[in-house]
């Protein structure tokens, strides 16, 4: 090979070719690890953001649970709290109810005992009034024959008039007069008697159409408190369920935490892999800088020994 510089060129021109190769692949190795440690990096920032992000949706979660579940615990302590006042009043109505219905029926029975009593006096009115009646009859007839006895007389054997004696129909008369005064005190006792017992129809009617209305209101008021109670139970079980709901919320913002913590710790490996990719990514753009100035030089001294060869080769570099 020494007797044929020519030979000995395409040597050194091979060699030249391989190393330049060499320091190409380097070139690509070099823009490879730096890409890949740029595209590292980014990616490292990209889930630094992501894992910022999720600490602030979990902080958010949890600050939003700890109001969900105090708005919760305070919605079912109100509703419990309707609950009890519901039931009382539903007990409460219930017992006025109650206590209005035995009124109204008291009063409908001071009724019909007022209407009794009123029928009885009517008919005593109505028996005094007859006995007054005959009883001023039994006087206009003792006074017809009391006028009757005193207009007549008779005559005695020398002819004078000689009154009758009336005394027996003056006493009839007396007597009959007696009883006419009896008989209207009867009246006037029997006719304050229909007004007493009117007086108390009008009450005792005045009493029920009372008590009809409240019971009524009664009535109505245990409906009302029959529906709160009502409303009072889906407000509880409403409550319960935003309980439970924000239960499985706060269960979810726990089970959130160590992920987080997890994802925390995998970036902050990442990070550590990403800051040793850069650093092996710079040892790699050292060498390469290194590998592209062997290159040079070799290239340089190359071409150098193939100008060298060609000159020793040629017919005037032999003579040399």
């Amino acid at each position: 090979m020494l007797r044929d510089p020519s030979r000995l060129i395409l040597l050194f021109q091979d060699l030249d070719r391989a190393v330049e190769r060499w320091t190409t692949d380097l070139s690509q190795l070099e823009e490879l690890a730096r890409d890949s440690a740029a595209e590292a990096i980014e990616q490292i920032r990209a889930l630094r953001r992501a894992v910022a992000q999720a600490c602030a949706l979990a902080e958010e979660g949890a600050r939003a649970a700890d109001e969900a579940e105090l708005r919760s615990r305070q919605a079912l302590d109100d509703a419990i709290g309707a609950q009890d006042r519901a039931a009382a009043a539903v007990e409460a109505t219930t017992h006025a109810a109650s206590d209005a219905e035995s009124s109204l029926e008291n009063w409908k029975a001071g009724l019909d005992r007022a209407h009794g009593l009123l029928s009885r006096a009517v008919h005593e009115l109505t028996v005094a009034r007859e006995r007054l009646a005959a009883a001023e009859k039994s006087y206009r007839a003792a006074q017809a024959a009391l006028s009757h006895c005193q207009s007549a007389y008779h005559t005695d054997s020398e002819g004078r008039r000689i009154p009758n004696d009336c005394s027996s129909e003056a006493s009839r008369v007396s007597t009959c007069a007696g009883a006419v005064a009896s008989c209207q005190t009867e009246v006037d006792r029997a006719e304050a008697e229909v007004r007493r017992c009117q007086a108390l129809v009008d009450e005792c009617e005045a009493g029920v159409l009372r008590a009809t209305h409240f019971r009524d209101d009664a009535q109505e008021a245990v409906s009302w408190a029959e529906e709160a109670s009502v409303q009072a139970r889906l407000a509880y079980e409403e409550a319960d369920t935003a309980r439970m709901a924000a239960q499985r919320g706060r269960d979810i913002v726990n089970r959130f935490a160590p992920i987080v913590q997890t994802i925390t710790a995998v970036v902050q490996h990442a990070a550590a892999q990403a800051a040793d990719a850069q650093d092996r990514s710079r040892r790699v753009a050292q060498l390469a800088e290194a590998q592209r100035d062997r290159h040079m030089r070799s290239s340089a001294a190359l071409r150098q020994n193939e100008d060298r060869l060609r000159v020793f080769d040629s017919p005037d570099g032999l003579e040399r």
